[in-house]
């Protein structure tokens, strides 16, 4: 198993605003959209049903796991501190 990079303190569990929610799902769909269709289907349909800032909180893992089966864990990591912004 691979180590997991180091995760940034939790959001709140707040509601986010619709925008900033639909921006945060785009921006995940754009995180997996070069994985396999098995690996990416799963994902695609808890980052859909997402309704708050810690949902996609939650799905760290699996993002990381998923881009790092394919494309290594560098690629993770980076591709994931995108998703930081989001959070502050």
């Amino acid at each position: 198993m691979t180590p997991q990079p180091p995760i940034p303190p939790r959001p709140n569990s707040f509601p986010m605003p619709p925008d900033a929610l639909a921006a945060l799902r785009e921006a995940c769909f754009k995180l997996v959209a070069d994985l396999p269709a098995f690996d990416r289907k799963s994902i695609l349909a808890r980052v859909s049903q997402m309704r708050r800032a810690d949902d996609s909180w939650r799905l760290r893992d699996a993002l990381f796991d998923a881009i790092a089966q394919t494309h290594g864990d560098s690629v993770a990591r980076a591709r994931l501190a995108t998703l930081d912004d989001y959070f502050e």
